[in-house]
């Protein structure tokens, strides 16, 4: 809201015009990109702060900001301050005479509609400061205070607003796609859709011995519930893909088609990997049904994997075309893991109202102790879990993020050479490039990284060096979160082969667009559903609870928490008097679990 007072202050007084809206925030249009870097000093300052310190939440910032703020000096005199700036802009040979101006009123121009599908992109319900948020993010050049509010004020008594308890929106909209997609799975109880007898499932079944008594129990329940939707709940590691590989045998065995899809491309491929059931995203599965390119009958099972990601919209549309065609789905996921990025919580909704089937002994974690830390993190027993990671030596702590992260990059090279499959983890993209950067620095520096093949602006990769896809190309063959090792390169691109021996050429220009980085570290959300020997967790003050037992759970022998102490509040940097321990425990009583707005208007009634 402030971002966008001030362009209307800038608009109607000087007459600036600026380009799109990104976070809120508007450059001036005509102002060039090395001039701004140039002037942004403060923000580096800033930044490195929150760097050194291992912070990367607002609130760190906010620290940050105090710690690196310098003390008042004498009063400088505004013409010599002009004087210092024009110096500081002059080898960039910027006339300020040059950009482009018209001095006008903006006010802010967005329908109800622009409005509704902006405030219900992440979430369910909304309140009346994501409409004014909404209202200034859509005035590119700006609005007056009074504007913003009359607007969002209007906004919400008009027919794209629903009130909902708490002080609380939703539009008509998402509460219709909510209530209809519940119906159709209410009503769809008990419709023998892909029912097959209990012959054919013993068969399945008795072909696995290594079936644990809850997975032959989902695989029954399955496959003769006769219910057009059915929810299955898979915690981190309980062998979900195993359960669902009997369950397709079971259903083609008796003659349906059983059809995968995911979010994620990568996880549409584990699922038909792991599961045998062919599989693809559910926006290209949306996309074939509606260009008539790919059809539901009562002989098809739709099996949505990893369905707790899957945002509301998306989730609908699957379940209203499959009932359409008369067509059984299954939704697997959890939703204790990573949430939707869209707005969600319908799948948390279907498996509250309709009861679900529910897998639960963890397949993953060897050791007792690591398995009672997933229970208890995915319990919500925070204080427990960290307590027992504590002293079960799974946390490694340092006052200095520098050190710390020299530390984790030093444990995973000694975990790398003794065989073991270890991946580092951190919650932003700047610090997992940080931690690539000094993983392969000490690849280097052992000699086992060759010559450089290719290099773009921001990286350089070499005979030897590990990378990770970010980008779906299915013309190449490569899709998002793809590992593999760099064979060979020209000016053309890099030979790769992949995780499972395949070889492939990427293109310079896929690596060039930044879809390309070295591989040692990832994000959290690029591990969901990864299980290695090793994890080494780098925690900041950004993790919730989702996040963090996601990312504790990866690791079948060990799961390692590596904590920096956190910024002061007050502004003197590293803070020894605060336990970085317990800084990270308070980080994990918060959630990001999303609530489906019929949830909201007509909660669940929960069992005791």
């Amino acid at each position: 809201m402030y971002q966008a007072v001030l362009r209307y202050e800038l608009a109607s007084s000087l007459g600036l015009l600026f380009e799109e809206v990104s976070q809120g925030h508007a450059d001036v249009a005509g102002v060039p990109e090395s001039l701004r870097r140039a002037f942004s000093n403060r923000r580096r300052q800033i930044v490195e702060a929150m760097e050194r310190h291992g912070t990367v939440s607002a609130k760190g910032a906010q620290a940050a900001t105090l710690d690196t703020r310098r003390a008042k000096t004498d009063h400088v005199p505004e013409p010599e301050l002009r004087r210092r700036w024009v110096q500081r802009a002059q080898p960039f040979a910027f006339d300020i005479a040059e950009l482009p101006r018209l001095r006008r009123n903006p006010t802010v121009d967005v329908d109800d509609h622009e409005v509704a599908e902006h405030v219900t992109e992440q979430h369910a319900t909304f309140e009346r400061r994501d409409v004014v948020r909404a209202c200034a993010q859509a005035a590119t050049q700006g609005a007056s205070l009074d504007d913003l509010e009359q607007r969002a004020d209007a906004f919400l008594v008009g027919a794209h607003a629903v009130t909902v308890p708490d002080d609380r929106w939703t539009t008509p909209e998402m509460l219709a796609l909510e209530r209809r997609t519940v119906a159709l799975a209410a009503v769809g109880h008990g419709l023998a859709r892909a029912v097959v007898s209990r012959e054919v499932v013993d068969a399945a079944v008795e072909a696995r011995p290594s079936l644990g008594d809850d997975q032959r129990r989902v695989v029954l329940d399955l496959t003769t519930s006769g219910n057009s939707v059915d929810v299955l709940i898979g915690p981190a590691g309980s062998g979900k893909t195993f359960s669902l590989d009997a369950a397709r045998e079971t259903w083609e065995s008796s003659g349906h088609r059983v059809l995968g899809t995911a979010l994620a491309a990568r996880a549409a491929a584990e699922l038909h990997h792991g599961a045998g059931i062919p599989s693809q995203t559910a926006d290209r599965l949306l996309l074939r049904l509606a260009q008539g390119r790919e059809h539901l009958d009562e002989r098809t099972v739709v099996v949505v994997d990893e369905a707790g990601m899957l945002g509301t919209r998306r989730l609908a549309a699957l379940v209203a075309e499959a009932d359409a065609a008369s067509a059984k789905v299954v939704l697997v996921g959890d939703p204790k893991q990573l949430p939707e990025i869209d707005a969600g919580g319908l799948f948390a909704s279907l498996a509250a109202r309709l009861g679900h089937a529910e897998l639960v002994e963890n397949r993953r974690q060897r050791d007792a102790q690591e398995r009672a830390v997933a229970e208890e993190l995915r319990a919500g027993q925070v204080d427990r879990a960290v307590a027992r990671l504590e002293r079960h030596g799974r946390i490694t702590t340092a006052d200095n993020a520098d050190l710390l992260r020299d530390g984790l990059v030093g444990d995973w090279y000694a975990a790398r050479a003794s065989g073991e499959d270890v991946v580092m983890v951190a919650s932003r993209r700047s610090t997992v490039a940080d931690l690539n950067d000094r993983a392969r620095q000490l690849r280097l520096g052992h000699g086992e990284i060759g010559e450089t093949v290719v290099e773009t602006d921001e990286l350089s990769f070499a005979v030897g060096d590990e990378v990770l896809a970010h980008h779906n190309d299915y013309r190449l063959g490569i899709l998002n979160n793809d590992r593999g090792v760099v064979l060979s390169g020209t000016s053309k691109g890099l030979a790769v082969e992949l995780d499972g021996g395949r070889a492939l050429e990427i293109p310079v220009d896929y690596i060039s667009d930044g879809h390309l980085t070295h591989g040692y570290a990832a994000t959290v959300h690029k591990t969901q559903g990864l299980s290695c020997d090793s994890v080494l967790v780098l925690g900041d003050d950004t993790f919730t609870i989702e996040t963090g037992y996601t990312s504790l759970t990866r690791g079948k022998e060990r799961n390692q928490l590596y904590l920096v102490g956190p910024v002061s509040e007050h502004g003197h940097g590293p803070a020894p008097e605060l336990d970085p321990v317990a800084s990270f425990t308070s980080a994990l009583q918060r959630s990001d679990a999303k609530t489906a707005a019929i949830d909201v208007v007509d909660p669940p009634v929960l069992e005791p």
